[in-house]
């Protein structure tokens, strides 16, 4: 299907009233569904949105339709818009495109599409775009900081933040973005074109979702498909999938590693970031004044400061940007200390190799591990390994990765422990792990077992630490 086929997409125009005379239909009632039904009207959209539920509402769902109609779009039953033609049919990003519910739908509108896809068509400005299986928020906030220190307008969104279609109003040719993609969103992206795109890193992840590694590289790769020989694709040099990535794009490529000098593109130099272009060097950075740490900290960094760069920020404002961020909220973050022990909050783990990196960060330290989540089918074998040879400690909280505890243990670990919740896992830790040590909340999957999200599973384990102090 040609997505840009439908008449009333064809002659979209940016900015204001871009949309006027188009139907846009968007498929869920959560973050996505919101921020369409906000967004959407403000660009002259009639705009229509429906959810796959079915069933009676619950108080939460009629929450959400209240604000879409306050917003000035319509809600309908599934029932209802299956019988209703749209030009644009936007999925969120957690509802899979092959969804049999979807049918119907799909084959009345004109082209289906993801939020990221239709903003892109609406918005004005230029494009900086971040993908990756982990370090896509860390790398995308700080290269959000950069641009915002050289243009006035920078707005960063996508899976971060307010979402591109919110961001994307009132946008002008001034306005640089920011966007964090996930291959979720990547799924529905069909003229996305980025002006510079940052590929960090493919690891085992969503694989339910996508079926096998190489499909999920290949929906990363969309990032540049579109790209053309004006734009900068940023490759991690250091993962095979990325690199081989490079192919797949007429894009100008800017390679980076942190464990090998380049011949063109960024490297690390006795710790200095160096950007070697036309035989020429420049400095971008000092790994060893940065506040974040970490190789994969150094690595996110060293991309940002390339992308920066190839939006037109001058080197000593990446210089300074590097050197003053702080890191994020639930990625290794220290949020006290109760009994002698640094607690440190990963909450963001969400599979094994984010947590790898996380307790590769503790080497030399007494490390107490709380793992927990949603059993996501994951291979931990290389994790295990790691946690034997730093002779961490682990406490399983809840039953979703009830099999972590049981392999661990099969492997000859002694010191497992399970928790039914986090204040018994925050209790159980800080019994565990010795004065000096390290209690590292970093689930190695996600959330949905206990929790909402990652914040809150972070938020409850800063919540016990303050208790126990």
């Amino acid at each position: 299907m040609d997505v840009l086929g439908v008449k009333a997409l064809k002659g979209l125009r940016k900015g204001k009233d871009a949309a006027r005379g188009a139907r846009v239909m968007v498929v869920g009632t959560g973050v996505t569904g919101l921020a369409c039904a906000m967004a959407l009207p403000k660009f002259g959209a009639e705009t229509i949105v429906t959810d796959l539920k079915g069933g009676e509402l619950s108080s939460a769902d009629r929450e959400a339709i209240a604000r879409i109609e306050e917003a000035g779009a319509k809600y309908l039953p599934l029932s209802e818009a299956e019988g209703v033609a749209a030009d644009a049919l936007v999925l969120s990003p957690g509802i899979p495109t092959d969804d049999e519910r979807l049918i119907e739908l799909k084959t009345r509108a004109g082209a289906w599409m993801s939020e990221i896809e239709l903003a892109y068509m609406l918005c004005e400005g230029r494009i900086l775009a971040v993908t990756g299986t982990n370090g896509k928020t860390t790398t995308a906030t700080l290269a959000g900081r950069i641009l915002s220190d050289c243009f006035d307008d920078t707005r960063v969104a996508g899976n971060i933040g307010d979402a591109f279609i919110e961001a994307a109003a009132g946008s002008g040719p001034e306005t640089v973005f920011v966007i964090e993609v996930s291959s979720y969103q990547l799924e529905g992206c069909f003229s996305f074109r980025p002006d510079v795109a940052i590929e960090l890193n493919v690891q085992p992840d969503h694989l339910k979702r996508h079926g096998t590694m190489s499909a999920y590289a290949a929906v990363k790769a969309r990032l540049l498909t579109r790209m053309t020989e004006s734009g900068t694709a940023v490759l991690n040099a250091d993962d095979m999938l990325v690199a081989a990535m490079a192919k797949g794009t007429r894009a100008g490529i800017l390679n980076y590693s942190v464990e090998r000098e380049l011949e063109r593109g960024a490297f690390l130099r006795s710790g200095l970031m160096v950007l070697r272009m036309g035989g020429e060097e420049e400095i971008i950075g000092d790994a060893g004044e940065m506040k974040i740490r970490g190789p994969h900290n150094e690595g996110n960094a060293i991309a940002a400061a390339v992308a920066a760069r190839a939006m037109g920020a001058p080197a000593e404002n990446i210089r300074k940007a590097l050197k003053d961020f702080e890191g994020l909220k639930h990625r290794i973050e220290t949020v006290g200390f109760a009994r002698g022990v640094e607690c440190v909050n990963d909450s963001k783990a969400t599979n094994p190799d984010s947590t790898r990196a996380a307790l590769k960060m503790f080497a030399g330290r007494a490390v107490t591990l709380i793992m927990c989540g949603d059993d996501k089918g994951f291979d931990y074998g290389g994790l295990y390994a790691d946690i034997e040879a730093a002779g961490a400690k682990v406490i399983v909280m809840g039953a979703g990765l009830a099999r972590v505890a049981d392999e661990l243990e099969a492997r000859g670990a002694t010191d497992v422990a399970r928790a039914a919740d986090m204040a018994s896992a925050a209790r159980i830790g800080l019994e565990m792990t010795p004065e000096g040590g390290a209690l590292l909340l970093s689930p190695g999957s996600s959330s949905f077992d206990m929790y909402k999200n990652y914040e809150e599973r972070g938020e409850d384990f800063r919540n016990e630490i303050r208790l126990a102090q």
